[in-house]
């Protein structure tokens, strides 16, 4: 009598894909990831569908024996992104999904806020500095220098030129103040030699006489 050869089990999962419990399992082949209930193929999208990579991932971590951490895992996410994704889904089902695909709007900035934050970054200020300055959200600012949206910096700016050739215009329009005479005599005939003749007499040791040789003579005579 023959004796039958044990044999060992079928596997449960492919080989090739990711377990996420006894039950589930992932695999991403060929661009594109499928999810597999046993051995049978469930779901599947590109394998860059950020949608269906949510859609899939809640519906995972809300079946019986399997958590959010092994599910985070084998579609190498963090935990913390997939509770977020589960929270919005049990709240707002596929909505709110669809809500965390769409791109948030960043806060605007008034035309004074950009250009201070176009200023303060162009002298070297960083985004968390500036966005404490302004009161603002540093994820706002960092949007709007990505986006190039931010205005020129102003800086300092040198007298124009314009002003100051005018300045320089005005200043040689003024006539220059002459000097005023010392006094009427001073436009008189011969006043300039009279004064040094008479600077002359003064040194003299007997004063002019002594100076005025015609004059002594006439004295000594008794005739001056």
């Amino acid at each position: 009598m023959a004796v039958p050869t044990p044999t060992s089990p079928l596997p449960l999962q492919h080989a090739e894909a990711v377990p996420i419990s006894s039950k589930f399992s992932v695999q991403t082949q060929d661009g594109e990831t499928t999810y597999f209930h046993y051995w049978e193929p469930i779901f599947s999208h590109a394998a860059g569908d950020l949608a269906g990579q949510r859609m899939a991932a809640v519906q995972l971590a809300e079946r019986d024996g399997v958590t959010q951490v092994a599910v985070a895992e084998a579609l190498q996410i963090s935990a913390v992104t997939l509770n977020r994704w589960v929270q919005a889904y049990r709240k707002h089902g596929t909505a709110g999904l669809d809500r965390l695909s769409a791109p948030r709007r960043r806060t605007a900035l008034n035309p004074e806020q950009q250009q201070r934050t176009a200023n303060l970054l162009h002298a070297g200020r960083s985004l968390r500095s500036v966005a404490g300055e302004l009161g603002v959200n540093r994820e706002t600012l960092r949007q709007y220098k990505k986006s190039g949206d931010l205005p020129q910096p102003q800086t300092a700016a040198a007298p124009a030129a314009g002003a100051a050739a005018e300045s320089e215009a005005e200043s040689e329009a003024e006539p220059e103040a002459e000097p005023e005479p010392a006094g009427p005599e001073a436009d008189a005939p011969g006043a300039l030699e009279r004064t040094a003749r008479d600077a002359r007499d003064a040194e003299a040791p007997m004063g002019r006489a002594t100076r005025d040789v015609a004059g002594r003579v006439l004295a000594s005579l008794g005739l001056g």
